[in-house]
């Protein structure tokens, strides 16, 4: 699965679709929209991983901000899950 963040997933959706990935291509409006995605689409016992293609600028101030965003919002929704 490619999860695609604004401002590159538009350049990056058509590259992938040239490659036929359409059926696994999802277009997210932010990283925690990106990390609820991940959980449902990753199946028990699997990995996702962050792999920014792109800078993030327009989100974050550097790729250890982004990061760190990343890890909180996989808690904060584990969390979530645990709870309800």
């Amino acid at each position: 699965n490619i999860l695609l963040l604004p401002n590159t997933s538009r350049k990056f959706m058509g590259l992938f679709n040239e490659k036929n990935y359409r059926q696994c291509l999802y277009e997210v409006k932010d990283m925690r929209a990106a990390v609820e995605k991940a959980f449902k689409e990753t199946a028990p016992g699997k990995i996702c991983l962050l792999s920014p293609a792109a800078a993030s600028y327009g989100f974050y101030k550097n790729f250890a901000e982004r990061g760190e965003d990343y890890i909180n919002k996989i808690k904060e929704i584990a969390q979530e899950k645990e709870t309800n």
